[in-house]
Parts: C-alpha cells; sequence; structure tokens
C-alpha cells in the first residue's frame, strides 16, 4: 500500500501551472471600485506552498477510568434517565443508546423519566439531556458555545451525563457508545460493536464537541435511513424550497402565471428571471419586487421547522442580457452576480421588516435566511483583488444583508485536484472572492460524473481542501452530491461516505487514518487485499489525470482502465472473499453483509469490460460476464448509468446479447 501511495505522490508532483490571461473593461460607472481584476489574472500566490489555514474547532477529549465499575460479571446497576417532557431527538438518543448497550453487553438498562430525582455522588445514573440529575449536580454546561448540536460528555461521581441541546444529545450518545464500545458505523449497513462484554469500568469524561460544519448532508447513494443518523449526518435538510426543488425562482415567479402580463419580469426565452424587470429600480422592478416578497411570505408562513429559504435561479446555463441587466452588471465591475446580489438584497430587507413586524402573526421573530446561489453563471462576486492582494467588494451595495446566505455550488471545476493545487487557481479565487460579500456561506459540491455513475472520480485530492476553505469562510452546511439516482454507489464510494462522515464533523480528520481504519474494519482479515484494490484504483486514477492527461475527464476514455486493469482489480475482490469464507459458518450475518460490499465494487470494473472490451472475450467468456452483472444489478437495484434520458441500466442491459 505505501509503494502505491508514492507512486499517487509522485504522478501528482508532475501537474503543470497554467494561467489563463483574460481581457480587463473598467467602466467605472457609479463604482468606487476603481479599476477591476477579473479572475485569472493579477498576482497569485505560489499554491504549492500555500497552506489551509488551522482552524480552532471544539474538539476537547479527555478519556481516562475511575473505580467504579459500569457493567460487573454481565450486570449493571445503571439507570438510564430522560427528560420527563423530551424531544423526539432526545428519544432517539435514549432509544439507541439502550438497544446498542443490550447489544454489547446483554443487559435491559432501566429508562426513568428524571421527575423527583437529584444528582448525588453514589447514584449511579447515565442522564441524557436537561434532567434534573443534571441541574441538581453543579455542573455548568456551556450551551452558547455547544449550540444546536454540540455536547459534552462528563463524569462526576459515579454517574455520566450526556449534556447538550436535543440533536448535540444524539450525536453524543453516539459518542459514548464509541468510547464504551468502540461503537462506529462505516457503511449503510456494517457497524462495529464490541459484543458480550461482562465487565466494564466507568470511564472519567470530560469531551466536549462541536460540529465544524453544522449541517452535515451525506453524498447520494451509499448511505441511507439509519445509518445516516449512526454516522451524524443530518438526515433533515434544513433548507426548504417551496416545492421548487433545489432550483426555485419559478415555484415563485413562473413564466406559466406572469409572462403574459410582465414580460420583463424574465429573459426573452424564459428561462431565467430578470431582476431588474428591464431597469433596476423602475417600475416594473418594483412590481416584481413587491410580488416576490408576497409569494415568499407565504411561504414561510407554510414551513414552520426550517430556516433557510431557497430563492435560487434556474437549472440552466444562461443570464439575463437586457440593457437593464447588462448595465448593472458593467456598473459593478462584470460579474452576472451583481443583479442577484442588488434584488436579494431589497427582498431580504422586506422579509426582515415583515419578521420583526406585529404583521407576521407567528412567524414573528423567525430567524429566515434567504439562500442564493454561486451557480453556473453567477460563480464570479462582484469583488477584486486590491494593492495588498486582499479581495474586496467593488462597491459597498456589493455586500450581502446579514439574513442572506451564498450557495457556492460550481459545477464546472476540477473536484480531483486539491483547492490549493496550481490547476485549482482559478476555483480558489472563485470562491475566496466571495469572502468580502458575505459571512453566511453553505457549499454544494460534486462528487459524482452525473454522465457516468459506474465510473469512479478520485474527489479523496480534494475534499478537505475544499471543507477546510469553505469552514474558514464560515460555512454552516455541506454537500458533496453524489449518485441520487441509485440506491448504492460503487468504486469505493462507501469509503468516501465514511470519510465525509469524520471530515465535516472535524475538518483536521486525517483522512489517511480512516482509510485505514475503515478497510480494517470493514474487512478485516482480506483488509490488505482489499486497500490494495482501492489504492490500485486511485493509482490508476492519478495516473489517468497525469500521465494521460485526461485531467477530471477521464471517464470520458476507456483506455483510462485496461482490460487487463479491470480483470486484476477483478480478481482482487474475489479473493478477499475468499480470504473471509471462515465467516461464511462463524458469522454469517457478517459474511452476507462484507460479501455483498465486495460484490458491489466488482460493478464498476465489470462494467468497463462490458461497454468497452466485449469484442475481445471468448463467447464462454462473454457470456458467463452478461451473465454475472446482469445478476448483480438485478440484486442491487442498479437503475441508472447516467443522469438523464437514455441512460437507464435497462437500455444498457438490452445490449448484451448473448453470444
Amino acid at each position: 500500500m505505501k509503494k502505491i501511495s508514492k507512486i499517487i505522490a509522485t504522478l501528482l508532483g508532475v501537474l503543470t501551472f497554467s494561467t489563463t490571461v483574460t481581457a480587463c473593461t473598467d467602466n467605472g460607472k457609479n463604482s468606487s471600485a476603481g479599476k477591476v481584476t477579473p479572475i485569472g489574472t493579477g498576482d497569485y500566490v505560489n499554491y504549492d506552498d500555500l497552506e489551509v489555514d488551522d482552524v480552532a474547532n471544539i474538539h476537547e477529549r479527555s478519556i481516562s477510568t475511575t473505580s467504579h465499575k459500569l457493567v460487573t460479571a454481565g450486570a449493571s446497576e445503571y439507570v438510564i434517565v430522560k427528560d420527563e417532557n423530551t424531544s423526539m431527538d432526545m428519544e432517539r438518543a435514549v432509544n439507541e443508546f439502550y438497544v446498542l448497550f443490550q447489544e454489547a453487553t446483554g443487559i435491559k438498562l432501566p429508562i426513568v423519566t428524571d421527575t423527583g430525582l437529584t444528582y448525588s455522588d453514589n447514584a449511579k445514573y447515565i442522564s441524557f439531556g436537561k434532567t434534573n440529575v443534571l441541574e441538581s449536580s453543579s455542573i455548568n454546561v456551556d450551551y452558547a458555545t455547544l449550540g444546536s448540536q454540540g455536547y459534552e460528555l462528563i463524569t462526576k461521581g459515579a454517574s455520566l451525563f450526556v449534556a447538550g441541546e436535543d440533536l448535540g444529545v444524539l450525536w453524543g450518545a453516539y459518542d459514548l457508545l464509541d468510547v464504551l464500545f468502540d461503537f462506529t458505523m462505516y457503511t449503510d449497513v456494517y457497524y462495529t460493536l464490541n459484543k458480550n462484554v461482562k465487565d466494564l469500568a466507568l470511564p472519567a469524561l470530560d469531551v466536549k464537541e462541536v460540529p465544524d460544519i453544522l449541517y452535515r448532508k451525506a453524498p447520494n447513494g451509499t448511505i441511507k435511513d439509519e445509518a445516516l443518523q449512526r454516522m451524524r449526518y443530518n438526515d433533515a435538510d434544513p433548507i426548504f424550497s417551496h416545492g421548487g426543488g433545489v432550483h426555485t425562482w419559478y415555484s415563485f415567479i413562473s413564466p406559466e402565471e406572469y409572462w403574459e402580463d410582465h414580460p420583463s419580469w424574465f429573459t426573452l426565452s424564459k428561462n431565467q428571471l430578470c431582476l431588474t424587470a428591464g431597469e433596476y429600480g423602475g417600475e416594473e422592478y418594483q412590481l416584481l419586487l413587491e410580488e416576490t416578497v408576497k409569494k415568499v411570505k407565504e411561504v414561510i408562513d407554510k414551513e414552520q421547522e426550517k430556516n433557510w429559504l431557497r430563492f435560487t435561479q434556474m437549472d440552466i446555463v444562461e443570464w439575463c442580457n437586457c440593457d437593464g441587466c447588462k448595465e448593472i452588471i458593467q456598473r459593478y465591475g462584470g460579474a452576472n452576480s451583481a443583479t442577484q446580489i442588488l434584488f436579494v438584497n431589497d427582498l431580504a430587507e422586506r422579509i426582515e421588516a415583515w419578521l420583526q413586524s406585529d404583521e407576521a402573526g407567528r412567524n414573528k421573530g423567525r430567524d429566515i435566511q434567504i439562500v442564493m446561489f454561486a451557480y453556473h453563471m453567477t460563480e464570479e462576486a462582484p469583488t477584486h483583488k486590491d494593492a495588498n492582494g486582499e479581495y474586496v467588494l467593488n462597491a459597498p451595495e456589493m455586500r450581502l444583508r446579514d439574513n442572506v446566505t451564498v450557495n457556492i455550488a460550481h459545477l464546472f471545476t476540477n473536484y480531483t485536484e486539491s483547492l490549493l493545487d496550481p490547476v485549482q487557481k482559478n476555483t480558489y479565487e472563485l470562491i475566496k472572492g466571495w469572502e468580502p460579500v458575505s459571512d453566511n456561506y453553505i457549499c454544494w459540491a460534486y462528487d459524482v460524473y452525473f454522465g457516468h455513475y459506474q465510473m469512479p472520480r478520485d474527489t479523496y485530492n480534494a475534499m478537505q481542501s475544499w471543507v477546510k476553505t469553505l469552514y474558514n469562510m464560515g460555512a454552516q452546511w455541506y454537500w458533496p452530491q453524489g449518485n441520487y439516482q441509485n440506491p448504492k454507489s460503487t468504486a469505493f464510494d462507501s469509503v468516501k461516505s465514511f470519510i465525509y462522515s469524520k471530515l465535516l464533523w472535524n475538518v483536521n480528520a486525517d483522512i489517511n487514518a480512516l482509510v485505514d481504519e475503515f478497510f480494517t474494519a470493514v474487512y478485516r482479515e482480506a483488509a490488505p487485499i482489499m486497500q490494495n484494490a482501492y489504492w490500485d484504483v486511485r493509482a490508476q486514477m492519478a495516473y489517468n489525470r497525469t500521465e494521460l492527461g485526461y485531467g477530471d475527464d477521464q471517464h470520458k476514455h476507456s483506455n483510462g482502465y485496461t482490460k487487463r486493469f479491470c480483470i486484476n482489480l477483478i480478481d482482487e475482490l474475489e479473493r478477499a472473499k475468499r480470504v473471509l469464507k471462515n465467516y461464511e459458518k462463524t458469522d454469517p450475518d457478517y459474511y452476507k453483509k462484507v460479501t455483498d460490499e465486495i460484490s458491489f465494487e466488482t460493478i464498476f470494473p465489470k462494467y468497463v469490460l462490458l461497454k468497452s472490451y466485449s469484442g475481445t472475450f471468448n463467447s464462454d467468456e462473454y457470456n458467463a460476464l452478461v451473465k454475472d452483472f446482469k445478476e448483480l444489478i438485478s440484486v442491487t437495484a442498479i437503475r441508472m448509468t447516467g443522469e438523464g434520458a437514455g441512460k437507464e441500466m435497462q437500455k444498457f442491459l438490452e445490449t448484451l446479447k448473448l453470444k
């Protein structure tokens, strides 16, 4: 494994640095910015030497043992205590702890409410949340720092406390289970947990944890259901969209409803809104703004549980180029996002005033963030670098209001290279260019080739630099979007999802250590074989990107994965199954889970063989491969080879005629 890792490092070292110089236009109209330097020009730091800032995150852990016993000779005197008026998340915390404690020890701990209970040094409680036991213990919990999802694990006397707000207590319950029984969720079905525990000392805990990224959304297609929760992903999205999915403009202001009376509200193609309505501040602009405010108020009133509302452009690579929009864009330095910022600021100002007034009714006092995109035609911020090399606003009015959040979603970029790599210079500068615009960020990244779901995308190189950079800017939500049309993703995607679950919690996590941990825990004796297969794929992807020059487009080149490479990879995976064969009798549940996982990893090389090399097999070899592949697809319920019409897996299977 170390040898292959060195190969990857060597290959990555041959990347060359290139700069694209673009023209610079300065109209200076009504702008305090002076001359604007567009993205792609100017003096840049040496990205080879640039380091991501070390962040001051809160992961304080002191763990030792006490003289007390939590479990003695297969029995326990401890009681689980919960608040009498507990929440759904608190109930989950208590229930998960109860179930997994029983699975580890065979003991069913009593669960009681806190009514009439108080702390004493000799009482044996495991307390969840703001119970009377905690309140009477004189423990000072730093709820302000913990926020909604942080927690503290504290030992006092003979009792254990999981303290925090509701969701924080749920995450704390899983951490406590990890401390006690080495509990970790690795895949959608597989977790580790010490079993048959008959004796266990009470730990001495002083743990304080706050997630670095507040809302951690899992990649699609690998982790689901209960596993999401157990990996401390947020299964509930705090952003609401009014039935418009991710791109919501037309769920508020649609051409079907408004085009006839207000054509100036739309581009001529009707693909996007015109956010100046032909003239910023004019009569039609005011009408568009008033109607949007009205619609947004209605949606906020319907959605009582969430606090971020998407007001986001349509999924079309087009922006309005009417005279009114062009004038605003030129005035603020050439960034399309300028028209969006002006409109969204006006919208957010009126929504905030309404929420603070009696007219808001039950919504009075709510903190609603309006979410806008930095996406497609609005990736570039209306900022420029000053004489010190720092980004500054092109004009003061380009600063977003405090109740607006920017959703950075750079679709046309290379997610396989670190943001600190020379080839990522433009993307890094695009992201950093937004820093003066707002303090509120969320990020939507892309972790899959949407046209080629069965092909691997080597985002391992980039993931930590993306996460840390956005964290340093204040990002509260991060989603590495995956394969959303299939129930599961091949090519070691489960490893990626595990890493993200840890990395989004602590952006300084050691990814190499997490990779070692994953393979050792999941594949046991077959870990060296499976980890070698993983590094083989990583090394091949690095070779494709650098030596063959495919960059992030290697999925389009069949010769990137040779017939011999695919066959060798399949042989490695099958050898791993044979190493684990003894578990078929000794631990059939584990054997089924692990061999299913290994079989699923063969989909990628078998798909490449059938798609690119089917004519090189004799009839017996080809027929056996087709039969095996079709059975795999049937068992795993893979529906799509990629996003869009014509990419149905069934259509590909129909091309595989037996010889």
